[in-house]
């Protein structure tokens, strides 16, 4: 097919089938690879919008996917809670795969991750050893660093980052 032609609709929709995702049902015309399209899901019928393109390189239901689609909380907490066989409970609302969300691991911690991170396989920073306190944090960098560098402590600089003084 030259550039100036365009796929049929029943062209698309076979193609689709074939070389596709065969569990995706279009419920609108094909008009242009990248115009959105309304689909539904033939195994758990949830509707959502694609480009024909995405469709054609396999890109499927956003429910059914491993990280349970942005437009669907419940489908990602059950993911995370499934892969982390009650290790971690989401406490917080989930507002994407990409936004942070409060997690309780059962060794206690509390801490915000980001769910597609979680479904990536990174749990809890206590529990995999990479989380330290400030005491932990301040004898490594003694120790790296010989005593050359210090940690700035007062109130006001307890933030998200530690500044270090370099004496």
């Amino acid at each position: 097919m030259s550039a100036s032609q365009t796929k049929t609709d029943a062209q698309f929709r076979l193609e689709l089938s074939l070389r596709g995702n065969p569990k995706v049902l279009p419920l609108e015309p094909y008009v242009s690879a990248h115009r959105h399209i309304l689909c539904r899901c033939r195994s758990c019928e949830h509707e959502w919008r694609a480009t024909p393109n995405s469709l054609l390189r396999s890109s499927g239901c956003p429910a059914c996917s491993p990280t349970g689609g942005t437009r669907v909380p419940a489908r990602i907490i059950e993911a995370i809670e499934a892969h982390y066989a009650g290790t971690i409970d989401v406490l917080g609302p989930i507002l994407g795969t990409s936004k942070p969300v409060l997690c309780r691991c059962t060794c206690g911690l509390e801490w915000s991750p980001i769910p597609y991170t979680l479904l990536k396989g990174h749990g809890c920073p206590r529990c995999a050893g990479v989380l330290r306190t400030e005491q932990e944090f301040a004898e490594k960098i003694d120790r790296l660093f010989g005593g050359t560098v210090r940690i700035q402590s007062d109130e006001q600089t307890r933030t998200r980052s530690m500044p270090l003084m370099f004496v």
